[in-house]
């Protein structure tokens, strides 16, 4: 059931079936996890919250930015900086394997790396810049395409 999901209503053993995008956005079950704790996740395709506590919380929008590209269209990762959490939610089967990417991310940054980064960040903004200043090309007058003699 490719774009649908399980998700719980209530009573124990009772779910409904619902499209994964409409799913994600419901009451859905939770598991914590850190570095040092992994998700306990069954191994199904149900939706599941999970919340991870990075060690290094000045880190969770440059994981975020890493792991979603990795994620299907239809899930949701939510750094929250201030308190370095990271809300994910997906299936099971593919938070466990998100879990080990955010987990491996997860790491003090040397001061070189730091640098590193930094440049980086400063090269992609310059970048930016750089485009919004460019003129936009001039739309194609309306009407009778010009005619090449």
């Amino acid at each position: 059931m490719n774009g649908f999901a399980r998700v719980p209503i209530g009573a124990p053993n009772t779910f409904q079936i619902m499209r994964q995008r409409d799913a994600r956005d419901s009451a859905l079950l939770t598991v914590d996890a850190s570095a040092s704790n992994p998700p306990a996740l069954p191994d199904t395709w149900d939706l599941y919250t999970m919340r991870y506590q990075a060690s290094n919380p000045e880190l969770v929008e440059d994981i975020a930015r890493f792991a979603r590209s990795l994620m299907p269209a239809n899930a949701r990762i939510i750094p929250v900086e201030w308190s370095g959490l990271l809300l994910v939610t997906d299936t099971a089967a593919n938070l466990k394997k998100l879990y080990d990417l955010i987990k491996s991310n997860d790491v003090r940054l040397t001061p070189e790396a730091r640098k590193r980064m930094q440049e980086s960040e400063k090269r992609m903004e310059q970048r930016r810049n750089r485009e919004k200043s460019q003129p936009k090309p001039a739309p194609a007058p309306e009407g009778k395409p010009e005619s090449k003699q």
